[in-house]
Formats: C-alpha cells, sequence, structure tokens
C-alpha cells in the first residue's frame, strides 16, 4: 500500500540557482522587510555552488497563493515544489 503525499508546499522566491551567496541574501533581506521569513540554501551542482532563497514549507493553499500574488507584485519570480514531511 503507498503512503499518501505530504501536502505541505515550500515557495521557492526564485525560478533560478543564484551563483553568489551575496545576491541570495539580498533578496533574503527584500522579502525580511516585507516580513516574509526565508532562508538561504547552498547548493552543489557537480563541481559547482550555487545559492537559492527557501521559503516554507507552506501548507495552506489560499496563504501560498497570496504570498505569490505578493512576490510577483515585487517582482520576484518564484517556483512552488512540493516537498515531503
Amino acid at each position: 500500500m503507498r503512503r499518501p503525499r505530504s501536502s505541505a508546499r515550500d515557495l521557492l522566491p526564485a525560478s533560478r540557482l543564484l551563483q553568489g551567496e551575496a545576491d541570495a541574501e539580498r533578496i533574503r533581506a527584500q522579502l525580511a522587510r516585507q516580513d516574509i521569513p526565508a532562508n538561504v540554501q547552498r547548493v552543489a551542482v557537480d563541481a559547482d555552488v550555487w545559492f537559492r532563497v527557501r521559503i516554507g514549507p507552506i501548507k495552506d493553499l489560499g496563504q501560498l497563493n497570496a504570498l505569490r500574488h505578493q512576490l510577483q507584485a515585487a517582482d520576484i519570480d518564484s517556483l512552488v515544489i512540493r516537498v515531503d514531511e
């Protein structure tokens, strides 16, 4: 029997990985000024190191959609991904 998938979702406010940690921190600070808590994650891809800004997990679909609109109004691209808890 298959285990049901989690309904938790993370919102990543960037559709790309950033090469510079300073760029990721700048986006995180921009989000903090809008009272959106986020963190910067270091990601290794082959021999390269990249950074991404991550919000969430957000379990409420209404809250998720409101946040996506808020990011869009601030001209910040976002990508929603499902994560297992």
